[in-house]
């Protein structure tokens, strides 16, 4: 399958076409011909045909499960700075009231939040003394309209994230508040029991409930029944087996080097644009044969290459995780953490740098049921830089129906990895964001890996001829150029 250019997304669009429940993309990198896909999907899913999900999905509410191995790692790395915020995920959204009346909005909200579980998810401990999450449907609080000056909401909205209780409370806040001239959604979730995907399912939702639908499907506690069930077969062994086969190698190099070692957890960030045209884009994944999530994924690898002047490498990528079609509308924590190891050298071609970046995102999906990641890394001792691609938040709406964001502030943050980069597309383009620890890093340190990312990937992105690139080429053509940041900041 992904030989022939396959990737996660066309997996998804297969899994959508064939309409068949419980189909997911470690059944296609696995099975890779029709044939043997169907073997796989038989063998793991004949235990589904006497129960439709919907019934399945109420019956796995009504016990406590285990957190998942990412909820256990997020738990860890929150308790290294408790008293901060750095596993809120928030956003305030501003919409019209001609789109839609407050108590017609406020109405959707809560038939929203009712339906997806994660919103009535409460942790607390069982008897061995291990966190558990179970459903509390009761605790899930109604929202009202709250009606506010333009003047007063710009005081409070930089005082509404603060941190979380883990234990025993509502690990959400939402409030709608009405202003003379617009309403103003603001939402924050702690990242144990939400991802960015659930942002744009959740938004989704809420407008469909508004104009007439019903939301789509949730099937969160379902999931998590159904990765507990994978932890007992062979295939979750025999993907252990693979990745410490293939990522336990301790020589590679995996963080940029630290300006500072400090116990301080604070955090700073870049933004910037990549500057790049989306039909020139294409033309060079065309040409590379690689998606637009091993694009971004193989120009961090260069940039990392090239910063560290190492050529044997290790870094993390997100995956979403969203591998049915039963996942595609539900909340949750439901990524994965992926490693990537590669191995590049002055006189590889690009393109065979690219076919193994494909070939390691292909092998790490197709065994992604084992948290290899978050089972072996200590907090902050073993930290990684993490990748991640998406599409922006902001484009969560139907079509022609863009949501303006409004900045807030967050102040208890703290960082969450050493440092992180994110690619967001969108209608705006191509941006990328970096949040590092300021306690262990230079800004400018920061600021000249920001600088080699973006040439790389502008590099990369004109790459749309047959001619060869070598990685010695492109560290000619990076590493002699005057600094992107300097440019902007009018530096010589």
């Amino acid at each position: 399958f992904y030989e022939l250019g396959g990737d996660s997304l066309s997996a998804m669009e297969i899994i959508i076409s064939s309409g068949l429940k419980g189909l997911n993309a470690s059944d296609i990198y696995r099975g890779r011909t029709p044939e043997k896909i169907a073997a796989i999907y038989l063998a793991n899913h004949a235990r589904n045909d006497s129960d439709n999900f919907a019934v399945q999905n109420e019956k796995a509410k009504q016990f406590p499960h285990r957190l998942t191995p990412e909820q256990n790692f997020m738990v860890d790395y929150q308790l290294y700075t408790p008293i901060s915020t750095m596993y809120n995920l928030f956003a305030m959204i501003k919409v019209d009231k001609a789109l839609f009346p407050a108590d017609q909005l406020a109405a959707a909200v809560n038939k929203v939040l009712k339906h997806h579980a994660v919103f009535g998810t409460i942790f607390s401990f069982n008897a061995d003394g291990d966190i558990v999450q179970s459903f509390h449907p009761e605790l899930v609080e109604e929202v009202r309209v709250e009606k506010i000056s333009e003047f007063d909401l710009r005081l409070v909205k930089d005082d509404l994230v603060k941190p979380y209780k883990i234990i025993g409370s509502r690990l959400y806040r939402c409030r709608l508040f009405e202003t003379e001239k617009a309403l103003y959604l603001f939402f924050d979730v702690h990242h144990t029991i939400f991802d960015g995907t659930s942002f744009k399912v959740l938004v989704g939702n809420i407008v469909n409930v508004c104009m007439g639908a019903d939301p789509e499907p949730d099937y969160y506690y379902l999931i998590l029944h159904h990765r507990e069930e994978l932890e007992l077969t062979p295939f979750y062994e025999e993907s252990r087996r693979f990745f410490e086969s293939r990522y336990s190698e301790k020589n590679r190099v995996s963080r940029l080097k630290t300006d500072h070692e400090s116990r301080d957890n604070a955090v700073s960030e870049l933004h910037g644009d990549l500057g790049v045209i989306p039909e020139n884009l294409k033309l060079a994944e065309k040409s590379l044969n690689i998606s637009r999530n091993e694009f971004v994924l193989t120009a961090f690898a260069l940039a990392f290459a090239l910063r560290e002047n190492a050529s044997e490498l290790k870094f993390a990528w997100i995956y979403n995780g969203r591998e049915d079609v039963e996942s595609l509308s539900t909340c949750g924590l439901l990524f994965r953490a992926l490693p990537m190891a590669l191995s590049i050298s002055d006189e590889m071609d690009i393109r065979d740098i690219c076919a193994a970046v494909a070939a390691e995102v292909a092998g790490t999906i197709e065994h992604c049921c084992y948290p290899y990641i978050n089972k072996t890394s200590n907090v902050v001792a073993d930290d990684m830089p993490y990748v991640l691609y998406q599409s922006d938040i902001r484009d969560a709406g139907p079509a022609g129906m863009a949501f303006e964001q409004i900045d807030i502030r967050q102040n208890h943050a703290a960082s969450q990895s050493l440092m992180d980069l994110e690619v967001l597309d969108g209608k705006s383009g191509l941006k990328f964001s970096i949040h590092y620890a300021s306690s262990r890093y230079e800004s400018a340190t920061m600021e000249a890996f920001a600088d080699i990312f973006v040439k790389v990937f502008r590099i990369l992105a004109a790459h749309t001829e047959q001619r060869s690139l070598t990685f010695g080429m492109i560290r000619e053509q990076v590493m002699g150029k005057k600094s992107f940041f300097a440019r902007l900041l009018g530096k010589h």
